[in-house]
């Protein structure tokens, strides 16, 4: 081999050694500033969880009678606060998945009719100030696999997105039970939207997508997170609009634990 061969091959070994040391310096800062963020998101959380167990115990009676000219005002407390710890679980969920890539769910047997009234009872009263009426239609369906903390955000997101891009009528909640999982549907009626813009909402980064204008195009941390979360639950998630605006958001999770499995049991 030449000089100038080894030359060669000297720098391209020194270039692409440099390259691995650069990406796995840039891994490093990456996961650290992950965890730094993590910790935030736990921090905010605190105090968050602690004024809404107040507003809870307010409401509950268990500091004395309430004002009820005051009792709608401690209503919207709880059901802000129970919505922004919400979205911080799901910030701090995109943190793991995206930054530190560690994000492992672990799965129980749960009810989506005691998720879905626990949702309508910490957050219903927000949306009914918009003179939203809830309709739920939850029939009789078997429990699922999942974590009950992210059951709640996720439909507490489903419900949340409907009333932000509700156009007009009431919101329907219905679950269904199909071979090996339950669908648990929220319905309204929203703007008219194509399918492919419809199925860019579930990307994980749509939210960040440059716009010509200011319009909010989601809520939270967006459907992508919510799909991501159902998938690593071995469910899914999925948005559709009917032609005349009709809009539905599923969700699908399964009644066994699946092999092979994303999630994982709860240690016991």
């Amino acid at each position: 081999m030449s000089a100038i061969e080894l030359f060669w091959l000297g720098l391209l070994l020194g270039a692409a050694l440099a390259s691995i040391a650069a990406f796995f310096l840039w891994r490093r800062s990456v996961d650290k500033l992950g965890r730094l963020l993590c910790f935030a998101g736990h921090e905010i959380n605190t105090p968050l969880t602690a004024v809404n167990m107040t507003a809870l115990n307010f409401l509950s009676g268990v500091f004395g009678e309430f004002p009820q000219d005051q009792m709608k005002w401690m209503q919207l407390m709880r059901a802000q606060t129970s919505r922004m710890g919400s979205i911080v679980g799901e910030l701090r969920d995109l943190i793991h998945y995206v930054m530190r890539r560690d994000l492992v769910i672990y799965v129980e047997s749960c009810s989506i009719q005691d998720a879905v009234e626990g949702v309508v009872r910490a957050v219903g009263s927000s949306v009914a100030e918009t003179d939203v009426k809830v309709n739920l239609e939850i029939g009789a369906v078997p429990p699922v696999m999942a974590d009950p903390d992210r059951l709640f955000r996720t439909v507490s997101s489903m419900l949340f997105h409907a009333r932000k891009f509700r156009a007009g009528g009431d919101i329907t909640i219905l679950s269904r039970a199909l071979p090996g999982e339950v669908e648990t549907v929220i319905v309204y009626q929203g703007s008219k939207m194509s399918a492919e813009e419809a199925e860019r909402s579930l990307e994980l980064y749509y939210p960040a997508v440059r716009r010509p204008n200011q319009q909010l195009c989601s809520v939270g941390m967006g459907l992508g997170v919510l799909r991501i979360i159902a998938r690593l639950q071995g469910g899914d998630f999925g948005f559709g609009v009917d032609p005349d605006g009709l809009s539905r958001l599923m969700l699908r999770l399964p009644t066994t634990l699946k092999p092979p499995a994303v999630a994982a049991l709860r240690p016991s």
